[in-house]
């Protein structure tokens, strides 16, 4: 099963300066081959742990960066599912269906 840590995780609201720059992160995590991807069809399922991790990470970042819009909004439309049966700190992107660009 495929995990993450919560160093990782933190690392990226660290560096981060844009909501849409964490939540690509964030995929990027999942997705090594993100830079080919055109869509992701689908939400990819993260753990209960990790799921709280990200979204109170989500909600401290927007607050500070982002005053004016609904914290952890972004995340809410773009982010992860949260699969209580997985591992805490567990994801799964089975289900999510992936349409790469076109090889040049």
């Amino acid at each position: 099963m495929a995990k993450l840590n919560k160093e990782t995780v933190e690392a990226i609201f660290e560096t981060s300066t844009t909501q849409h720059q964490a939540i690509e992160d964030l995929y990027r995590l999942l997705y090594p081959d993100y830079n080919r991807i055109k869509q992701i069809h689908g939400h990819p399922k993260v753990g209960a742990e990790l799921s709280k991790t990200i979204w109170d990470l989500f909600i401290a970042f927007d607050k500070k960066h982002h005053p004016d819009v609904m914290a952890g909004g972004a995340y809410l439309n773009w982010g992860f599912s949260t699969d209580n049966t997985l591992d805490p700190w567990g994801y799964s992107t089975e289900g999510v269906r992936v349409e790469y660009e076109e090889e040049a």
